[in-house]
């Protein structure tokens, strides 16, 4: 079946030289290794939306993403300094809880176990598409081994 281009002439059938280039650059386009990039870039796409879903510790949903991982941190390094005080953090839906030391600490555990186990997924998709083939590479589901 012959193969055909769109010129300013309308509708004109390929050369054997342009039916061949335009095979080899779909063939291309469609190899195992551009499908496991696309395939990469669908495990980070959803690490980032992971990394932002957050936790729940006694019953308060605490967001994860990288903006609100910074300031437990800062929270936490401020009661390790002053172990008597209090902090305020502000949960996911933006109410404002108070935090001793215990507290803090259940939620900077929880956040980093959380994160810890998003990266460990990402890393076992990345070791898994390392061992995909022609065979199995359509079929790779980036949804699946995430928390």
């Amino acid at each position: 079946m012959p193969l055909y281009k769109a010129t300013a002439q309308g509708q004109v059938q390929m050369t054997a030289k342009e039916e061949s280039d335009f095979l080899a650059e779909q063939s291309e386009r469609d190899s195992v290794p551009n499908k496991k990039a696309k395939i990469r870039a669908l495990i980070n796409e959803e690490k980032k939306s992971k990394e932002n879903k957050g936790v729940t510790v006694n019953g308060v949903l605490y967001s994860t993403d990288f903006t609100s991982r910074l300031e437990l941190s800062n929270a936490y390094i401020y009661l390790v300094r002053n172990p008597q005080g209090t902090v305020n953090l502000e949960s996911k839906d933006g109410d404002i809880v108070e935090l001793n030391m215990a507290g803090i600490e259940a939620v900077f555990d929880a956040v980093n176990s959380y994160i810890s186990s998003v990266a460990i997924a990402r890393k076992t998709h990345f070791e898994n598409v390392r061992l995909l083939n022609k065979d199995n590479v359509d079929s790779y589901d980036v949804k699946s081994l995430w928390p």
